[in-house]
């Protein structure tokens, strides 16, 4: 385990918490997991997961697959991904593999996304519009995981996330995708260099090509709204596209039976949809994004360790 794990915001945050509520924390694996005591009571955080879920809430929440059909089955209107698994494990497989209900299912949709089924953070996820890219993506991912999540490209025009605990939404931010603005002599990729540079940060994107962008030009850098990828946290004001958001997303939390969890919506269209659902509460990039965002994201963490430790 990295010993840079130390210097993670969230093992920061637990240990000033532990020290003003004289709780005792006790760290393993480099911080990676840390176990809570008090009075008696021993509670423990791993990575980014406070055992205040069932051990079953949990998986499912983590596995995309699994989360998009209970959702279904509830009603709840979420982005359908299928399951597929990895050549490796034949014997669940079957002889007729995944290929042909894999180019049926490109076929009908024309554009897809495939991702590993327990990924986080953006990482292996692709967007497929051929069969070559879908080789290519199939591969890549059966590579490093033995299940791959494949659902329609949905054309998303926000993103939002919700963090649940114990039935409440504490924070609601929307993810929003950085742009660039053309000036009418740079380049797409020369203006996404010098993002980078004024911003002190890496967005992957497939921009690297010299499309002149005219003054006042705005081009969104990349399609993926992870925080992990460059968006851009805010937080969401009262009104009613907040509370239909609180509500869609406290609905999936209770069909899952999860108590501390986050939730991501996509809006497409006229329609929101649950995209997935996280057991883990990860606020890095959240805290990094403003001054203010520190003291949210320890209020947060706060009340789930009283949780725990109460349990």
């Amino acid at each position: 385990m990295s010993q840079q794990n130390n210097k993670r915001q969230i093992v920061k945050i637990i240990k000033e918490i532990c020290t003003e509520q004289n709780i005792s924390c006790t760290p393993f694996s480099y911080d990676w997991i840390l176990q809570l005591r008090k009075n008696e009571q021993i509670g423990y955080i791993y990575g980014y997961k406070f055992n205040v879920n069932s051990s079953a809430s949990a998986m499912i929440c983590d596995d995309k697959c699994a989360t998009s059909e209970i959702l279904q089955n509830a009603g709840i209107p979420v982005v359908e991904h299928h399951f597929y698994m990895s050549p490796s494990n034949i014997q669940y497989v079957g002889e007729s593999g995944n290929w042909s209900r894999l180019i049926a299912y490109l076929q009908k949709h024309k554009k897809i996304v495939c991702k590993a089924n327990e990924g986080t953070g953006g990482n292996a996820v692709y967007l497929v519009e051929n069969q070559f890219q879908l080789e290519e993506a199939a591969h890549q991912i059966f590579n490093h995981t033995r299940a791959m999540a494949v659902s329609p490209y949905y054309n998303i025009t926000k993103e939002y996330r919700a963090i649940i605990l114990a039935g409440e939404v504490k924070l609601l931010y929307s993810k929003n995708i950085p742009f660039v603005v053309g000036d009418g002599k740079s380049t797409v990729h020369a203006l996404l260099l010098q993002y980078m540079s004024d911003n002190n940060c890496f967005i992957e994107s497939d921009a690297i090509d010299n499309t002149i962008l005219s003054c006042g030009q705005e081009y969104r850098i990349g399609w993926k709204f992870n925080l992990d990828k460059g968006a851009i946290p805010q937080i969401l004001p009262d009104g009613d596209k907040k509370t239909k958001l609180t509500e869609l997303a406290i609905k999936a939390a209770n069909s899952l039976s999860v108590t501390f969890a986050s939730v991501d919506i996509i809006e497409t269209g006229d329609e929101m949809r649950i995209l997935e659902v996280n057991s883990g509460i990860m606020m890095e990039k959240f805290i990094q994004a403003a001054p203010e965002n520190y003291a949210i994201a320890k209020g947060i963490y706060q009340q789930a360790i009283e949780m725990m430790i109460e349990q």
